[in-house]
């Protein structure tokens, strides 16, 4: 069955016969619209449910992710016609009563401005030997994704991308088991803003039951830089032309500018990479419409300190050096901040210039680098603090949180390999010891930049490791193995209400007690997190 076709509830499609990386056969269905393409006037608005289809389609040639730069080349890339998923399964379902298998529903990264579902950085070659269906889907990111309206009547209240999310997981929900997978054992993952994403549709009570187990890589929705403020759409209509303040005229302008012209607007708003701003285009907190799709419609911590979420087992974690991530900016700069002002971050509301916000920079200046200026010779300690500021801290907040009220397993990781196939590393011309931000996705997904894997290298085991880790999980809420496996022989201990146990998930894997204590410990003082803690009470 080389060219399988499957039915939809929207009509048929063919699929292509793959091997993995061990050379054992799947099947990959490529471009299934779960929506119908968000074009014309539909542009920033909610998804729509996909249309009918006659005849078989072609689902053997992948299709483009939204319209933006390429996160690789950054070029123009993609389409606005870009709601669709891939599907791969390693068994297709006969006639007679087959075992349903685990699902896992994959969200892209890409700071909610890139990316993309497609095979070139999320090839599923690793973890189909693992047995589970694996879901890819595309959504809708920066100005596409993410525009905003304050006039609810509108019909723009913000976070289309998530919606897309949202109805990708609906897709799922009816249509899974067509492929092998079981609509009653579905994990959402995602890494950096597919984390936050991840996270949200926990925080939301309109994914409740769509999916039953979580995995965030690197960053959640209380992370600083993840919510954007309400009034991006009236900078990017004025810098395209538009002098407009009246909401409904730029909604207008805006929807009939040319997609090209979005963008290169887009391009030309400032997009910080401090966290004393916000970023421009990225979700927002709702303003409740009657009738309407709301997915986050209060402040997440609010709602994860409330204990009103969908509560199902979780896997979280970060890399051991994600700052790296921040390499291409540092070249050339003999000081790596232009003031520690810009490291104060944003949430904490501190007026520029006032005491308190001179009195936390140079506090965060003094503990991460001492008498010492943030110079090249101090990237190490930049390094640590970008990784703090932007991934490590927030990360491990939520984590506490959800510990408290979570009543499900709940794991910990903290990915330390630097081998080669730490991709991101590369791409970055990061050279100091540790893993990039997203370095932990290149062993879970093949790439088109992967190179040949030698067998028996660290590498080689790293991928079974990560890759036996996450199925399990995927499989049974547990990552540990249920069989004697001769290259995992340790314990994942769960995370308990008074222990915060992890796996550093290294060349050794070790099993641990709250990792970068001392520096977590710092940012709760900052954020005076540490009173909000201990009285937390479920």
């Amino acid at each position: 069955m080389d060219s399988p076709v499957i039915n939809t509830e929207n009509g048929k499609i063919k699929g292509l016969k793959l091997k993995d990386f061990k050379d054992n056969s799947y099947y990959s269905f490529y471009g299934i619209p779960y929506a119908k393409p968000p074009v014309g006037e539909l542009r920033f608005r909610a998804p729509q449910p996909p249309e009918l289809w006659e005849g078989i389609r072609d689902g053997t040639k992948q299709q483009e992710g939204c319209y933006a730069r390429h996160m690789l080349n950054f070029s123009m890339t993609g389409s606005e016609d870009c709601l669709y998923l891939n599907v791969y399964t390693r068994e297709i379902p006969k006639e007679t009563v087959s075992k349903l298998k685990p699902v896992m529903v994959w969200i892209h990264g890409g700071a909610f401005s890139t990316g993309n579902g497609k095979t070139e950085l999320y090839g599923p070659d690793f973890l189909m030997p693992e047995d589970i269906v694996v879901v890819t889907p595309n959504y809708r990111v920066g100005p596409l994704g993410f525009m905003c309206f304050e006039d609810v009547s509108l019909g723009v209240p913000g976070n289309a991308g998530l919606k897309d999310v949202l109805m990708a997981l609906k897709w799922v929900n009816k249509n899974i088991k067509n492929f092998g997978g079981d609509p009653e054992n579905v994990t959402l993952a995602g890494v950096s803003s597919g984390g936050v994403i991840t996270h949200c549709m926990m925080l939301t009570p309109l994914a409740k039951g769509l999916f039953h187990k979580a995995i965030i890589q690197s960053a959640t929705a209380i992370h600083s830089w993840t919510f954007s403020a309400k009034s991006d759409g009236k900078k990017l209509a004025k810098i395209c032309g538009c002098e407009s303040e009246d909401e409904k005229e730029i909604l207008d302008f805006l929807t009939k500018l040319p997609v090209k012209d979005l963008l290169k607007g887009r391009d030309k708003m400032k997009n910080t990479i401090y966290p004393d701003e916000r970023r421009t285009f990225s979700p927002v907190i709702e303003t409740p419409i009657p009738n309407e799709m709301s997915i986050i419609t209060e402040e997440p911590m609010k709602i994860i300190l409330s204990g009103e979420y969908n509560k199902v087992p979780m896997l979280m974690g970060y890399v051991s050096s994600e700052g790296q991530f921040f390499e291409p900016i540092l070249k050339g700069k003999e000081f790596l901040v232009p003031s520690f002002e810009k490291m104060v971050p944003h949430p904490l509301n501190l007026t520029k210039g006032s005491d308190r916000s001179l009195f936390t920079a140079d506090k965060i200046k003094k503990f991460y680098f001492g008498d010492k200026e943030c110079t090249q010779e101090e990237k190490p300690s930049y390094y640590e603090m970008v990784s703090d500021i932007f991934f490590a801290y927030h990360l491990q907040t939520a984590l506490r949180l959800h510990s408290k009220s979570l009543g499900h397993p709940l794991y910990f990781y903290k990915f330390s390999i630097d081998l080669g196939l730490n991709i991101y590393k590369k791409l970055n011309q990061a050279v100091l010891p540790g893993a990039c931000h997203c370095d932990d996705v290149c062993y879970l997904f093949k790439m088109d930049l992967t190179p040949e894997i030698q067998h028996g290298s660290k590498e080689e085991i790293t991928i079974h490791r990560m890759t036996k880790f996450w199925a399990n999980f995927i499989k049974s809420a547990d990552p540990n193995p249920k069989d004697n496996d001769p290259l995992i022989k340790v314990e994942w201990k769960p995370v308990d209400k008074e222990r915060l146990n992890y796996l550093d998930i290294n060349v050794d894997l070790t099993p641990g007690v709250a990792p970068d204590e001392k520096r977590i410990a710092f940012w709760d003082e900052i954020y005076q997190m540490d009173s909000a803690l201990k009285h937390h009470k479920m």
